[in-house]
């Protein structure tokens, strides 16, 4: 046995580095948890992989990011200037608040838009991490601490082939690479197209030089980590040196003269060297971290115990009653204690540079110091033989093509029509353009043929002109261009009234362009306004009389369920069942549907006078109803028969359209509500001169062709459209028939 006072000290100290090491180990990974440095960093990385650096900022000099920094200041400032003498006090808020969020959320927009941003809302990425309950309406989802290199590499080939063409995988990925049809920044675009290169055009090859330029940068990142830890230990070392007086040079001087003490701390250090479990359980032998669940669950407590035991040895702390002799530790003032350990601070005093050497000792880490005592304690001969290294037999994963050949195998599917293609290729990007309302196909008519193309609907000419130049050519495989229509048709609004005496703001007001057409002749249409007596001061229109199918006595109105409806929920909750007309009221009661597929009301059941009064006013009741397919398309004219516009004119140029309305919800305040399987009317002068758009007022009239056969009711429309519910659509789903006169 080898047994001297220095080696005593040695193992002494490493014990007491040892334990509170632990606890600095055990409250970085806590404060490492709650800052997500894991999650941020493998954040940082895939963006300086996939982005040409950090959000396009990875080139900027310090000194730049230094000016805007003080530039984002001086402006929260001079808005400060601007508020009033309680705003004033708050300055300091208004700069974090406002200008500090203004500028992360621009940030946060910027990443969305780029590549890594695609790849983050991938769905096998976004859903890796379960939605984070949470009050406030931001990081709403945890992003992902870590990805498997297979796991990344396949995301990568999913967005390609997603975003690609062609008739398998390799062709999809070269396309998605040739056109740069994910908007990569060109660096990384570069680098990507070379390693499908490299993999000679073989997928499962080039999802294996993915999963290698994913390994080496995480090797990288593995560094980051463990520096930005090292870092948040020297400070909690510090923290925890100061907070108990584990002043180095002090303990040595304790430990050199303190027999007593110092054989107490080797006991204790040789047990600990003894218990190679309990310590391997704190320690992560892959690097200087613990496993968070063994923290919250036990490493605390444990190790809180072995450092009171130590103190009881040490006696560590601070001695207060150097300020005033007599009196207790309670009833020194904590501004004096304070002063009183700041006077050991000071960098000529020996504290100063006993505490920092143990906040540098405590930095090194738990695996260091229990390592090192376990060679202490074995060259002191107390009976612990070094461990040799566990040879752990090394099993290779399945070869990559067993695990992924299958789900990388092309599937055999029909061919996309190229418009579909297209849209899915470009759709995305086009939609964040500024003043694009949507996107879809159409149907243009040819000599022998409808050709179809891919319809851009806008707001405003200058955002026609912008995406005719900036998407000139719209390709869905290898010279195979698509057609684009730009189309100015303005908002889809519902062609329903507003709220009368309610906080609720106008509807926005499309005014059609003048159009040199006689009106045809009709007798007076009044009868045709339907509301509720509630709240809307602009009507709807009364579309037809119907029957159930499972109840024929009884007969009801159909229109539009924005149109009866009063208020503003949407819940069709039994509020507001009045339902008048021109001449009195119509019902006192209704039913509301508003589906993917409905925006529906059936007023009444109604009494037979209110029956007999629109058979008497009617011009013309539909006999009958029928279907619309692609066969109607530029071929059925229609009439609208609205409050409005009773001899409102077009033709179908659309058989099965998606199209999102505003449903008011009171205020400024809208719900967006996508109708499916919509016939779409167009208005469009230059088809016929005889064509009428809809206005306000006309939602819920009847449509019907030149056989006077029912298709749908109006629910919305833009400049050039009118946009109808399928009367198919309504009798199949609530069980209707048109009443027969």
């Amino acid at each position: 046995m080898f047994d001297s006072v220095v080696l005593n000290v040695v193992i002494s100290l490493v014990f007491i580095y040892l334990i509170y090491s632990l606890l600095v180990t055990v409250l970085g990974e806590i404060v490492s948890s709650l800052l997500k440095l894991r999650s941020a960093l493998l954040k940082k990385s895939i963006e300086r992989m996939l982005n040409d650096g950090i959000s396009g900022e990875s080139k900027k000099s310090w000194f730049m990011s230094l000016v805007e920094k003080i530039a984002l200041i001086f402006n929260a400032i001079r808005k400060g200037s601007k508020l009033s003498e309680e705003g004033k006090k708050k300055w300091w808020y208004k700069i974090v608040s406002e200008q500090l969020k203004e500028n992360s959320r621009a940030k946060a927009e910027k990443f969305e838009s780029s590549f890594a941003g695609r790849f983050y809302n991938a769905p096998a990425i976004k859903y890796l991490t379960q939605e984070k309950k949470t009050r406030k309406p931001v990081r709403q989802a945890k992003e992902p601490s870590y990805i498997s290199s297979s796991y990344f590499a396949q995301t990568m080939i999913h967005l390609f082939r997603y975003m690609g063409s062609g008739a398998d995988d390799s062709e999809k990925v070269e396309f998605a690479l040739k056109y740069n049809t994910l908007d990569i920044e060109p660096e990384t675009l570069l680098y990507i197209k070379n390693l499908f290169i490299d993999a000679g055009g073989n997928i499962s090859n080039f999802m294996q030089n993915l999963m290698k330029w994913f390994d080496e940068t995480m090797d990288r990142t593995n560094g980051w980590y463990k520096r930005n830890l090292k870092k948040i230990s020297f400070v909690l070392g510090l923290i925890i040196a100061v907070a108990f007086n584990l002043d180095s040079i002090k303990l040595v001087g304790l430990l050199s003269t303190d027999a007593g003490a110092r054989d107490q701390l080797v006991a204790m250090g040789i047990a600990a060297a003894k218990d190679s479990a309990k310590f391997n359980r704190y320690i992560d032998r892959s690097g200087d971290t613990v496993s968070t669940a063994v923290l919250i669950d036990s490493s605390l407590k444990s190790i809180s115990s072995d450092i009171k035991k130590a103190n009881l040895v040490m006696g560590p702390g601070w001695n207060f009653s150097k300020l005033q002799p007599g009196t207790s530790k309670a009833k020194t003032s904590w501004d004096k204690k304070s002063l009183f350990i700041l006077g050991h601070l000071l960098p000529w005093t020996t504290s100063f540079w006993g505490l920092l050497i143990t906040a540098l000792m405590l930095s090194l880490g738990a695996p260091f110091w229990f390592d090192l005592l376990k060679r202490l304690v074995a060259i002191r001969g107390a009976g612990v033989k070094p461990e040799e290294k566990e040879n752990k037999e090394i099993v290779p994963e399945p070869a990559f093509e067993n695990r992924y050949l299958s789900q990388m195998a092309p599937a055999k599917t029909l061919a996309e029509n190229p418009v579909d293609t297209a849209k899915r290729i470009y759709g995305d990007r086009i939609k964040k353009e500024t003043g694009v309302i949507d996107i879809s196909s159409g149907y243009e008519k040819g000599s022998l043929a409808k050709e179809q193309y891919l319809q851009v609907d806008v707001l405003n000419q200058e955002t026609a002109s912008l995406i005719r130049s900036k998407y000139s050519t719209l390709l869905a495989g290898e010279g195979s261009p698509v057609k684009m229509k730009v189309v100015v048709t303005g908002q889809k609004l519902l062609r329903a009234g507003n709220a009368a005496g309610s906080d609720m703001q106008e509807t926005e007001t499309q005014t059609l362009p003048e159009k040199k057409t006689t009106k045809p002749q009709v007798k007076d249409t009044s009868y045709l306004g339907i509301w509720n007596e509630q709240k809307l001061s602009y009507p709807g229109s009364f579309g037809c009389l119907v029957n159930r199918v499972d109840f024929k006595d009884e007969i009801f109105i159909l229109t539009c369920y924005h149109v009866v409806n009063a208020d503003l929920t949407w819940k069709n909750d039994g509020k507001y069942r009045v339902i008048n007309f021109k001449d009195g009221t119509a019902a006192r009661n209704y039913e509301g549907h508003l589906t993917n597929l409905l925006d529906v009301a059936l007023v009444g059941p109604i009494e037979p006078e209110i029956k007999n009064y629109f058979l008497e006013h009617a011009e013309r009741f539909p006999e009958r109803d029928t279907s619309v397919s692609l066969e109607d398309v530029h071929k059925t004219e229609v009439t609208i028969r609205g409050f409005k516009t009773p001899w409102a004119k077009g033709v179908i140029v659309h058989d099965s359209k998606s199209v999102a309305f505003k449903y008011p919800l009171g205020g400024s305040k809208y719900l967006e509500k996508q109708i499916n399987d919509l016939i779409v009317i167009s208005h469009d002068k230059s088809l016929s001169e005889e064509y009428v758009g809809t206005v306000e007022g006309d939602s819920g009239a009847l449509v019907v062709d030149q056989n006077n056969r029912a298709l749908g009711i109006l629910v919305g429309g833009d400049f050039l459209h009118s946009y109808a519910i399928k009367l198919s659509n309504i009798k199949e789903l609530v069980g209707l028939e048109v009443y027969q006169c």
